[in-house]
């Protein structure tokens, strides 16, 4: 008469190790395959190019249009 007593629970111990252990493997593969470890802010300037940084320094008013227009045609030599 085992039913549910003490053998059950060990081999419950088990599995729940086994699930998790893949879980955390499968996360582990996700995570380095699309390279999303860092905040999504660094990715943003990371990501960022001279083109995309004039562009915003434009709309915010720091460079005027003819400064914009020479700075992008350097850019694009």
């Amino acid at each position: 008469m085992h039913g549910f007593g003490f053998g059950f629970l060990p081999m419950a111990f088990v599995w729940l190790f086994w699930v998790a252990l893949f879980v955390a493997v499968v996360v582990l593969i996700v995570k380095l395959t699309t390279g999303s470890w860092g905040s999504t802010d660094a990715k943003k300037e990371q990501k960022d190019t001279a083109e995309e940084i004039l562009k915003q320094r434009y709309a915010r008013g720091e460079v005027s249009k003819d400064d914009y227009d020479r700075m992008l045609a350097d850019l694009r030599k």
